[in-house]
């Protein structure tokens, strides 16, 4: 006697019972369903077989052949469509509830608002060892999407960790493939932050986790590297800034094109900052600034970070939240948003023009008080000049009187030749302080 385990059960409508009793089937009083006899062509029933199978083709035909020699006789098998047919009603009784699994989205198409997935999964040695396909359809996707978004700051996109609710569909053609119900965002966010550890301990069993970091800032800029998307929104105010600075030739600015989101972002923004690691640069911006949130994870990537940490000038980030954090505000300086970045260069350079300005009064304050003081020491000598000129010119006179008194005429003639040497003798004095007057003016003039 069969089985239930050799009957092929059929979903009948009570309204079409009666056509399906014509046709053969038979009815199962403990299992309360209809099923389709031994020996009876199972395509008959197509329109009431479970969802999980679907009617085969009919049957071909095959073409007389010649007689043959006889051959041993052997079972008769079942077919391929009772075959698929029982292992659909056998993955539908094992996975009757939906079931949590946990996957990474390698692939993610969207059509008609429905979500078409491909899950893998890799052992630890990066090989892929499961794969499957799976939908989140019309009804459910942007339930699905919104709440992981909210949840983990994060993009529901190819490349992400999931623990995803989902039911277990079979069909012959296409085998068996995932209907999506629901995404827990806690199991992500973990291995978001698991990725993060990994990337921190890796960086510093290299010795480089802070090696920008400890790099002096400069004092003033000159060149700058600036690495963005091209179409980022904080590019075009960053440039309006920059552009001021380039107009007066105060600095110059030198832009690296890269992608900051998707699967290609590791690569092309680590090989931007090790390009702008080449060139003789003050410091390499790095800027994003008016995407979503949901797109930071993409720049927390072992790969970039260790290319930041790598850089011999200091980077500059501003990514454009303040708050939504990457790894990069850890491996160098972080100042928020692409704004703020080129408000730090401008404040810098105002204030090494400022030190320059103090530098110049204060050496023009020190020039003026070393005029006055060599002003102020020549007066005192053309004083002292004067007074021992008029000292002299007294003795002199002095000395003439007598000698007049004495020697009478001789005496005049002697009192001309002192009058004419004291003349002389003044203004040699005059010009003495003339000249040292003139040396001390050159001295402070140079």
């Amino acid at each position: 006697m069969p089985t239930n385990a050799d009957r092929v059960f059929l979903e009948v409508p009570f309204s079409q019972k009666d056509k399906a009793k014509a046709l053969g089937a038979r009815w199962d009083g403990d299992e309360r369903k209809w099923y389709i006899p031994a020996g009876l062509d199972i395509s008959s029933f197509g329109a009431w077989l479970p969802a999980v199978t679907a009617a085969p083709p009919p049957p071909v035909r095959a073409e007389p052949v010649a007689a043959a020699a006889p051959v041993p006789a052997v079972s008769s098998g079942i077919s391929l469509s009772v075959l698929l047919g029982r292992i659909g009603q056998a993955i539908q009784q094992a996975f009757s509830e939906a079931v949590w699994v946990r996957a990474e989205i390698s692939e993610l198409k969207q059509l008609n608002g429905n979500l078409f997935l491909t899950l893998i999964e890799h052992d630890e040695a990066g090989k892929e060892v499961a794969k499957i396909q799976a939908a989140i359809w019309q009804g459910r996707a942007r339930c699905v999407v919104e709440k992981f978004c909210s949840g983990t700051g994060a993009d529901f996109a190819a490349g992400i960790r999931v623990l995803l609710q989902a039911r277990v569909r079979y069909a012959p053609r296409r085998g068996v493939t995932l209907d999506i119900e629901d995404v827990d965002p806690a199991f992500t966010l973990g291995e978001l932050e698991a990725k993060l550890r990994r990337i921190r301990l890796q960086l510093q069993q290299e010795g480089v986790f802070d090696r920008n970091l400890k790099l002096a800032l400069p004092t003033d800029f000159f060149r700058v590297a600036v690495v963005s998307p091209e179409d980022a929104a904080g590019l075009g105010d960053f440039r309006a800034e920059a552009a001021q600075l380039e107009r007066h030739g105060i600095c110059a600015f030198t832009y690296f094109a890269a992608v900051f989101q998707g699967e290609r972002a590791s690569g092309s923004v680590a090989e931007a900052v090790r390009a702008a690691a080449g060139g003789d640069f003050e410091a390499v911006v790095l800027i994003r600034g008016g995407g979503a949130v949901a797109d930071l994870h993409w720049l927390s990537d072992l790969e970039i970070a260790r290319a930041v940490c790598l850089c011999p000038a200091p980077v500059l980030v501003g990514i454009g939240h303040e708050k939504d954090k990457t790894l990069l505000d850890e491996v160098a300086r972080s100042h928020g948003t692409p704004s703020k970045v080129i408000g730090f260069i401008e404040a810098t350079i105002r204030d090494r023009m400022a030190a320059g300005v103090a530098d110049i009064e204060s050496i023009g304050q020190l020039s003026r008080r070393a005029l006055d003081g060599a002003e102020a020491r020549s007066g005192q000598a053309m004083t002292l000049v004067r007074e021992s000129a008029r000292h002299a010119l007294l003795q002199a006179e002095a000395a003439c009187g007598l000698l007049v008194e004495r020697h009478g005429p001789d005496a005049w003639r002697m009192l001309s030749d002192a009058s004419r040497h004291c003349e002389t003798a003044a203004a040699a004095v005059r010009a003495s302080g003339r000249n040292a007057l003139d040396l001390a003016q050159a001295g402070l003039d140079s």
